[in-house]
């Protein structure tokens, strides 16, 4: 009662200074939006109780109702009041506004002059400063108006109501007796950790009375790590809030260390009234008023934000509905770092569409985990961002953006659910700019939504700081962009199941390829699953709330204090030991202390632990002082024992010098999933007081060691046996001291330290094994390493490398112990091999399978406590090694910082610079997938992707589209090995070349493709004739064969020529001695100018050339892939088939930008096309075409080509000439339109107009493949000699998406199947950039094909399509596809075959104007255009067919050598 007297006497004083100013009224100014009446507290689905009302006095006056503030002010004063709040809303709201536009950043600094870049906010505004006579207004102003509502008949009757008081409800923490404490902190005799809001600081908890300030005295009481407190280890608390409604006026700010915890019952409400002033309802951090610059070079707070540990908030309602919808007051203001939780919390907003009202503001932080959320109505649901974040279980309905993230480096969002809302995530900085580095979403639903994905255009630049995307098992339902990038529109479709899609930076062993949309298969390791209630794509990993025992009362529960003393100096062991051994059924309630630990403790297999506020479990003495026989403080379970383990709000640490100490050892297996884990359990090594490891004793040293200081073997180790859930686990030594020693000096200055541990965290399970939100930081040797580890899923793991290092230099000072656990770094640091000598791993993988890793910030931010290496990325010199892995593991999303190279595999090194997110500190880099890609025993030899794909070819151009000057002539040149000896590049010469060019000319590789440019000197009449030629001579290795390269003056054709000598070489198509002409295009021609040659075959099998490879291919090379089934052969495909000639069009629609192919279907096949895209519609007055057509913005453009009847004939004619082929028609509904319809937007045929046309197909092709479903009803499962093994081949036609036309609508005794008998994979990339075409097709195809074999893991088998067709864009319309066909074809032979491997390559070679070797003319007879066209397409699929196919061994068929 005195508090809230002197409060009202601080109000009153403050509206009497007031009256006199004329800038504010002091008539009745109402602040009042929309109130939330006590009756219309939010009815909730969980099964928590809605307020209790009790019924008083009808229609009383009585003033004695009145809660206190009230009941001692007079209107006068209330007048006052609201005229104060009035302007201080006011003036909030224009600061609120202003942070959130330009948000707090985390500042990494280093130097003055260090480029921040876009990321940093440099002139952030302040936050408003609530004084404590705003404060006392707006609680006084809170009262009167809930007041009012009662009285003004709000509630039944017009009768005065209250909550009815629960002091400590019915969950089991509000009725424990709680006397614990922190002997270490030199606290007070009546220093409290538990702290009931009500009992102990008079809370009424009826939503009429403001708590505000009740409960900001139960935050700060006992001088608790508040202002001038940085972090401390020795005054956590919990703030207990029984059930009830608590009414909020301003801003409540949690302390250092302090968990708020509601009932979980009954959760208690926090009901921000009309009168809030303030950002945060509840806020995490307190910016210093006029504080200036802190110690990071932010503006001063009390908390360095990636500092601010040790925090919970769980089990409330926070309803915001009745603040100002105009003032930007977010419910909780959240700013944190490891050790953090938020749980079991629902955010209630109004659902108007112009509210400004949003759940969380997080503008900054280092990390945390938050899970089992709710978020209703609201601007946001969540807005902000963090560096690294693990979020499960939240719900957001009707909010208009549910997230948007202004900036991160890794976020992992798990079994999310949002519904009704505009914008489900939006990935875009406050400023419109690039932030988010990385973003994943996983076991997730997004329904009725317009966008569910908003980000910026993927572009695969390094440095341009786009965002790498993860979807994974993901449903849309009712979404109208997947993903939208402002101009194009991903995963359409009003219901779409995303097994996995990746847009970014994506590897395929050490191989990178830049997805801009690939979708594929990630199969899941069933042991790590549980159930699907959603009907997602596959099964989501298991996952477990943290537990907390509703159904367990108060009388279940065992004090530890009831037998130990936890005093911080007494040996606890045998007591502790005790209690674990003798709670049976009970639940071990480990009271607040410092437990010390002289010897293991060993826990029972089926046992509950409960810490409060973190209790200490402290190891100490001898028994740990034995390096070479590290001993465990916790040993959870024996060996091979299977059992039911859940421990929570632990932190195990030591005291002293302990090197032979495991802090803790798990070896219980789970009896069921979840059934065994830990919930915020931490290891803490070192910094806090009590420990003897602060800096006085462990000071930052820059040379040497420093003695006393070794305080561990290992944090912790899984045991090969073992299994476990494990949730918001943060392993920690010490890089600073965490207990400030200055509480007079505000300034967080966190001085250094130099404590040492060997090892973060082995897993050797073979069980399954559940890491969520977990963190290892600063072990000497590694932070976390799976070694001989199964089954395991991790979602964001983070590390950070010693400080010290590399003086000294890792083993250092554990040099003894190494060895001493399975797979220990060996430390070989000779010259040739100093990976992993200068600093601690981040991550180690070796020898282990089914390993998934979703979501991955590993940096390294120094090098013996200097910074300036982050901007150098050489803090150290890799971060991640696998080593001899065996299959299925994967990491998405991975962020580092500071090390030269991301990862080392097996020997190879993939390299910070070149997945650079960034140009600006603190330099990020990002990869989006990463499969590590083990192929042995898949392949034929134990070999990696090095053997494949050569690091040391040359890149070639893209851009081949050259736009040549008067007499200029070139061409881009490419050679292509399908043999598997190397092309020796011997020598050459040039006379009138530019650049020297016979020194470009390189040995080709067995495999392997370059591509070289062939560039005449500026030509002259003068000299046109002269002596003007080249040569590069080859030899091919281990062999007598020779060939060369020629390009010369020929004057009968007035131009340079590429010419191929076959001068020591005789192939099955050329005799030795021809020289070969490649042609050249004339002058008219200046774009697309390229030219291929193909050799493919051994000295065994003889060779074949692209000069003339035969016309029936499959039949020629049958020996060799007969035994293979279909979809492991490749063969040429033709995009819109029928697209030879114009035969009817839009305005729009011209030969330039419509006619896809200059052969027609006969001639495409004469050329080694084998897959057709068949795309009929009706046109010319109602006849039969084939077309091309697209309809943008409700118009369609297009043409129509020829008539299915000549597509039939064509087909029939090539059969009877060329038996012993397999042809595949896919008859698609791609351009189904009827093209005589009078309206712009050409309405789609319907199943009766489709009727006659897929009829035709099926009942005129001459020699259909039947009945093949009868030996496998997967048709791409069959082998080739079945399809054509009696040498009379057949044409397979299958009907896609076909209006009419089901599986029962197949006729498998006519060859006539439906597409669902014949999976595959593979979309086009919708782009027109050569580059980002070639890499997002190649990642498409390295993540959807491994052909590993049956059951192996990590198979994926799929036939697959390569789409190398570009889509025209408005860049572009000047450009005809024939031109920009030539230029993709050029990337096609110099990159796509660079990167086919023997387990992934593709089953169709997918092109637009098939055999033209480079822009041809159109309006050509078939005659013209047959001359000019070659067979290099069909010369490069039998190449992978006979050599690089041949080189798995799980694929069948024979081998060339």
């Amino acid at each position: 009662m005195f508090l809230k007297i002197l409060t009202l006497l601080v109000l009153i004083s403050a509206c009497s200074a007031l009256a006199a100013r004329p800038d504010i009224e002091s008539s009745h100014y109402s602040v009042r939006g929309t109130k939330l009446s006590v009756e219309q507290t939010a009815a909730r689905d969980d099964g928590a109780p809605e307020l209790i009302l009790i019924q008083r006095q009808t229609n009383s006056t009585d003033d004695g109702d009145k809660p206190t503030l009230l009941g001692n002010a007079t209107i006068s004063d209330i007048d006052k009041a609201r005229a104060l709040v009035a302007e201080a809303i006011k003036q909030a709201t224009e600061h609120n506004k202003a942070r959130l536009a330009k948000p707090m950043r985390n500042r990494y600094t280093v130097d003055p002059s260090t480029k921040h870049g876009k990321l940093q906010n440099e002139d952030v505004a302040p936050l408003f400063n609530i004084t404590d006579a705003i404060r006392a207004a707006a609680a006084l102003v809170a009262e009167a108006d809930a007041y009012e509502d009662v009285k003004n008949g709000t509630a039944v009757d017009k009768t005065i109501i209250e909550a009815k008081r629960q002091n400590t409800g019915n969950w089991w923490m509000g009725n424990l007796a709680h006397s614990g404490g922190w002997p270490w902190g030199s606290n007070p005799s009546n220093f409290k950790v538990f702290r009931n809001v009500k009992t102990d600081y008079g809370a009424a908890g009826d939503g009429v009375t403001d708590d505000t300030q009740a409960i900001i005295n139960a935050v700060k009481d006992a001088k608790a790590c508040g202002p001038g407190c940085y972090s401390s280890t020795t005054k956590g608390a919990i703030i207990y809030f029984p059930p009830g409604t608590y009414l909020i006026s301003s801003t409540i700010e949690t302390y250092y260390g302090t968990q708020f915890v509601g009932d979980a019952v009954n959760r208690p409400i926090i009901k921000a009234s009309a009168s809030f002033v303030g950002l945060g309802v509840i806020s995490t951090n307190h910016y210093v008023e006029n504080g200036g610059t802190g110690s990071d070079g932010n503006a001063k707070q009390w908390y360095i934000n990636t500092a601010n540990f040790y925090r919970q908030i769980r089990n409330f309602v926070i309803d915001i509905r009745a603040v100002d919808q105009n003032a930007y007051v977010a419910a909780l203001h959240y700013q944190v770092a490891q050790a953090t939780s938020l749980q079991f919390v629902d955010f209630i907003c109004t659902q108007s569409s112009t509210t400004t009202q949003q759940a969380i503001y997080a503008e900054n932080g280092s990390g945390g985990f938050m899970s089992d959320l709710t978020f209703t109505g609201g601007a946001f649901g969540i807005y902000g961002g963090n560096q690294q974040f693990t979020s499960q279980r939240l719900r957001f309905n009707n909010v208009r953006t549910a997230v948007q993230l202004i900036w991160d480096w890794g976020w992992v969002w798990k079994s999310i659910r949002v519904e009704n809302c505009g914008t489900a995530f939006r990935l875009m900085g406050e400023n419109g700019v690039h932030n988010t580095g990385s973003f994943m979403l996983v076991d997730s639903t997004i329904k009725a939504v317009t966008t569910a994905i908003f980000t910026f255009p993927y572009t695969g630049t390094t440095g341009d700081a786009t965002t790498g995307i993860t979807l994974d098992n993901v449903k849309f339902d009712g979404v109208t962009n997947g993903v939208l990038d402002g101009s194009k529109s991903y995963l359409a479709g009003s219901t779409t199941s995303i097994d996995t899609w990746v847009q970014g930076r994506v590897y395929s062993g050490t191989t990178q390829n830049n997805a801009l949309s690939v979708p594929f298969s990630t199969p899941r390791d069933k042991t790590l699953t549980g159930g699907n209630p959603d009907n997602l794509p596959k099964a989501p990993f298991f996952e477990k709330a943290k537990p907390q025992y509703l159904n367990v009362g108060s009388g279940s529960f065992i004090h530890m204090r009831s037998a130990c003393k936890g005093d911080g100096k007494s040996d606890d062991t045998a007591c502790f030991q005790r209690v674990l051994n003798s709670a049976g059924s009970s639940v071990v309630y480990v009271d607040a202390g410092t437990y010390m630990i002289s010897d293991t403790i060993s826990v029972p297999k089926d046992i509950k632990i409960v810490g409060e506020a973190w209790s200490q479990i402290a190891a100490f003495g001898t028994a740990f002082g034995d390096v070479k026989k590290p001993k465990p403080l916790l040993r959870v379970g024996e060996p091979g024992e299977i059992g039911n383990v859940e421990m929570q709000d632990l932190i195990f640490t030591n005291k002293g010098n302990t090197p032979g100490l495991t802090f803790v050892e798990w070896n219980v297996r789970a009896e069921s999933p979840g059934s065994a884990g830990m919930w915020d359990c931490h290891v803490r090594v070192g910094g806090a007081k009590g420990t003897d490891l602060e800096s006085s004793n462990c000071p930052a040293k820059t040379s040497g060691t420093n003695t006393g200081c070794s305080a561990g073997s290992m944090m912790m180790h899984i045991t090969s046996q073992a299994s476990g859930y494990f949730e918001n686990v943060w392993l920690w030594v010490a890089d600073h001291n965490i207990d400030d020693p200055d509480w007079d000096n505000d300034n967080n200055f966190m001085t250094q330290c130099s404590v040492y541990v060997g090892r973060g965290l082995l897993v050797e399970s073979t069980n399954p094994v559940w890491l969520y939100g977990t963190a290892s930081e600063n072990a000497v040797m590694y932070q976390y390493q799976f070694s001989k580890a199964r089954h395991v899923y991790a979602s964001m793991i983070q590390t950070e490398s010693p400080y010290y290092q590399p003086n000294p230099a890792p083993p250092a000072p554990m040099k003894d112990s190494v060895g001493v656990f399975n797979n220990d770094p060996d430390y070989v640091c000779s010259g040739a091999n100093p990976v992993g000598c200068d600093a601690s791993w981040a991550l180690r993988i070796l020898e282990s399978s089914s390993v998934t890793i979703h979501g991955a910030g590993l940096y390294s931010w120094f090098s013996t406590y200097t910074q300036a290496c982050v901007d150098t990325m050489d803090c150290q010199d890799s971060l991640i090694q696998f080593r001899k892995n065996f299959g299925n593991v994967v990491l998405h999303n991975l962020v580092t910082i500071g090390s030269v190279n991301m990862i080392e595999s097996d020997g190879s090194f993939i390299r910070a610079k070149d997945n650079l997110a960034v140009d600006f500190h603190p330099y990020w880099s990002q990869i989006a997938a990463y499969d590590a890609r083990q192929v042995s025993p898949g392949i034929c030899q134990e070999v990696d992707d090095k053997t494949w794909i050569n690091p040391d070819i040359p890149q070639g151009d893209w851009d081949t589209l050259r736009i040549m000057e008067d007499e200029e002539q070139l061409v881009y040149f490419t050679i292509v090995n399908g043999c598997p000896y190397d092309f020796v590049f011997t020598g050459g010469n040039d006379w009138q070349l530019e650049n020297d060019w016979s020194k470009d000319f390189i040995t080709i590789p067995a495999g392997e493709s370059a591509q070289f440019l062939v560039e005449m000197e500026f030509m002259t009449p003068s000299n046109k004739s002269s002596d003007t030629a080249g040569e590069a001579y080859y030899r091919i290795a281990t062999t007598d064969k020779t060939w060369h390269v020629t390009a010369d003056w020929v004057d009968d054709k007035d131009m340079v020529r590429n010419r191929i000598a076959y001068d020591g070489l005789s192939t099955k198509d050329v005799a030795k001695g021809n020289i070969i002409d490649l042609d050249w295009p004339s002058l008219d021609y200046d774009r697309g100018l390229t030219n291929q040659w193909v050799l493919t075959g051994s000295e065994q099998y003889g060779y074949w050339s692209s000069t003339n490879p035969p016309v029936a291919w499959m039949k020629s090379i049958l020996p060799i892939i007969g035994d293979r089934m279909l979809k492991h052969v490749c063969m040429p495909g033709s995009h819109d088939a029928g697209m030879s000639k114009i035969d009817g069009h839009t305005g729009a629609g011209t030969a330039s930008n419509t006619q896809t192919q200059v052969l027609d279907i006969y001639g495409q096949l004469l050329k080694g096309s084998r897959w057709f895209d068949v795309r009929p519609c009706l046109g010319n007055g109602g006849a039969q075409h084939l077309c091309h057509y697209s309809t943008v913005a409700g118009v369609s453009q297009g043409g129509n080509g020829i008539k299915v009847d000549e597509a039939i004939d064509m087909v029939n004619h090539f059969m009877r000439d060329h038996p012993g082929e397999l042809v595949i028609l896919d008859l698609n509904n791609d351009c189904g339109y009827d093209t005589d319809a009078g309206s712009l937007d050409y309405p789609r045929l319907t199943a009766d107009q489709w009727a006659p046309i897929w009829k035709k197909f099926r009942d005129n092709i001459e020699n259909p493949c039947k009945r093949y479903t009868d030996i496998d009803p997967d048709l791409t499962s069959i082998t080739m000699n079945d399809y054509i093994g009696d040498g009379v081949g057949c044409v397979l036609t299958l009907a896609r998406s076909i209006p009419g036309v089901s599986t029962s609508e197949a006729d498998p005794a006519k060859g006539f199947y439906h597409s669902n008998s014949f999976p595959r994979i593979g979309d086009f990339s919708s782009t027109d950039d050569m580059r980002t075409l070639a890499e997002d097709q190649v990642a498409k195809m390295t993540m959807n094909r491994a052909i590993k074999g049956d059951g192996a893991a990590g198979n994926h088998d799929s036939f697959f399509v390569l789409h190398w067709e570009t889509t025209i864009s408005f860049d572009t319309l000047d450009i005809p596809i024939a031109a920009l066909a030539a230029q993709a074809q050029s990337s096609l032979f110099w990159y796509a075959y660079h990167m086919f491997t023997p387990y992934s390559y593709p089953s169709v070679l997918y092109v637009d104007m098939l055999g033209a070797p480079f822009r041809l003319g159109l309006g050509w007879t078939q005659e013209e255009h047959l001359a000019k066209c070659q067979g290099h397409l069909v010369a490069m699929a039998m190449a992978v067919n006979l050599y690089i196919a041949g080189e798995n061994c799980n694929i069948g068929g024979n081998k060339i050598h």
